[in-house]
């Protein structure tokens, strides 16, 4: 009886599921077909019965398209567009204002749409999620008195160029010379649609143009990765030699229980990639080139991953020379789930000066730290005022190689939740750090427990949350030679 009873339950589970997700659907397919109530309504439907907040949010985000297409479309039946402001604080009272329509926009054509703006009208643009550019030219006599304006009311003048309307739309060139403005559409990587609207405005005349630009995003069932951070920790101990640690932070999307792998690829500028010497290619992909990576599995259809990290030595970037130089690194995030490896998502350059000094391939890191833990809440004594303060306590065990003699300095700066330094409140030019230091007296020295403290009083801010990195500096008089620095560690703060 129980048996039967979890089978109906689970029946039952399945049916909920694959109703809600024809809801969902019906509400795109209704959406495609321009029946914004119809899609409305399912939207809506769907909302009610799932129980993931983002799928909620994602529904409210189609939900107010469709409201604002709703708008739109009335507002091209009414004479003279609706009530828009004129540009100079007041209502528009004209009721000469066309709606003209550009569907099907295609970037990859670069065909501009012209359009001449002789002032109250609307444009509605829809473009795809690629991005791409078109050009608005406006009328000779008025292009002199033109300025254009975000939802935000910020507003730009012609000659400034390279001005973002929020975060997707660039206004690359505006001139009065060629009475043209040339708009830029960045890429749309998230599900959805997004929408955004540019109003020009002429003084003092008065005439206004808004142009609404709504650009498609992926799908709701869309492949799709993100990457959010990447740091770098130099001279760490490898099982190969000593080398670096990249530590990636991630997003992916409807990618659950599926294959992934992260990839960073080293060149030595933008065409010139690093090539792989060795025979075994551990470090190497098929065409020759230096990549390290590792494979990786979601468990959710929406899930960050913090910390990714991909350990190379320096032996396998084959560098020859004692002279300083840039190299760089590119992330590709892979779908590894089909016989077809499917990059998901490519990330733009990032440089690292690489230093054969302070990054040694060929002998020990001279530092290597271990078991590193952060208490909380722990009793320390204030010198100054003979009182007892709250802290955190950093432990970590540290060995040393060939610095016999030298005097070293190991110490934690701490930073913000946006990666600011956290400076003393007494000195803004000055970082916050807790540090130690310290004299090897052999070429391989263990230190089983080292202690930073740090009190709460010093580092806390609006956030509660701060990050610290440990490193480790030669003192050479008053001079510093850098010979560790891990990666940021977060802490919070009571």
């Amino acid at each position: 009886m129980r048996k039967l009873l979890l089978l109906s339950l689970f029946a039952l589970l399945f049916v909920v599921q694959a109703q809600s997700q024809t809801l969902l659907e019906k509400g795109e397919q209704a959406m495609n077909k321009c029946d914004y109530k119809t899609a409305i309504l399912f939207f809506t439907k769907y909302k009610d019965v799932t129980k993931s907040p983002i799928e909620k949010k994602n529904c409210n985000n189609q939900i107010e398209i469709c409201n604002q297409k709703l708008k739109n479309i009335k507002t091209e039946a009414k004479p003279g567009g609706g009530n828009f402001n004129n540009g100079v604080g007041k209502p528009s009272t004209t009721n000469t204002r066309p709606q003209k329509t550009i569907p099907g926009y295609n970037s990859h054509s670069f065909k501009y749409p012209e359009i001449t703006i002789m002032g109250n009208e609307e444009f509605v643009i829809d473009i795809g999620e690629e991005g791409g550019s078109f050009k608005l030219p406006v009328s000779v006599k008025d292009a002199e008195n033109w300025t254009a304006t975000d939802a935000e009311s910020e507003y730009l003048y012609f000659g400034r160029t390279n001005y973002m309307l929020g975060d997707w739309i660039e206004i690359s060139e505006i001139h009065s010379g060629s009475q043209m403005i040339a708009v830029d559409i960045l890429e749309n990587e998230e599900i959805g649609t997004r929408t955004k609207e540019i109003e020009l405005v002429t003084k003092p005349i008065g005439k206004t143009a808004r142009i609404l630009v709504n650009q498609k995003g992926l799908p709701y069932d869309a492949h799709c990765a993100y990457i959010l951070g990447l740091d770098v920790e130099h001279n760490k101990r490898l099982e190969d030699g000593n080398g670096m640690v990249i530590h990636l932070r991630l997003r992916v999307r409807n990618m659950a229980n599926l294959q992934c792998k992260a990839s960073v690829f080293f060149y030595y500028d933008e065409d010139e990639p690093v090539k792989d010497k060795d025979e075994n290619g551990d470090y190497g992909n098929i065409a020759g080139n230096v990549v390290v990576g590792k494979e990786f599995q979601p468990t959710s259809n929406d899930q960050t991953f913090e910390d990714i990290q991909l350990a190379i030595p320096y032996a396998q970037l084959h560098q020859e020379g004692n002279e300083d130089r840039e190299l760089k690194m590119r992330v590709n995030i892979y779908d590894y789930s089909g016989t077809k490896h499917k990059s998901l998502k490519r990330s733009d350059f990032y440089t690292m000066l690489y230093s054969p000094e302070d990054y040694p391939a060929d002998k020990l890191s001279p530092i290597v730290i271990e078991d590193l833990t952060v208490e909380k809440d722990v009793e320390m004594s204030d010198n100054v005022n003979i009182e007892s303060i709250k802290g955190l306590l950093i432990k970590f065990r540290m060995e040393t190689n060939n610095l016999k003699g030298m005097n070293c300095r190991v110490y934690a700066q701490f930073y913000d939740g946006d990666f600011n330094p956290i400076t003393k409140k007494d000195d803004a030019s000055q970082q916050v750090e807790t540090s130690l230091d310290f004299l090897p007296v052999t070429n391989d020295q263990a230190y089983k427990l080292i202690q930073l403290q740090m009190p709460y009083r010093d580092i806390s801010n609006t956030t509660n949350k701060a990050k610290f990195k440990l490193g480790v500096y030669e003192v050479v008089g008053d001079d510093l030679r850098f010979l560790y620095e891990s990666n940021y560690i977060d802490v919070s703060i009571p």
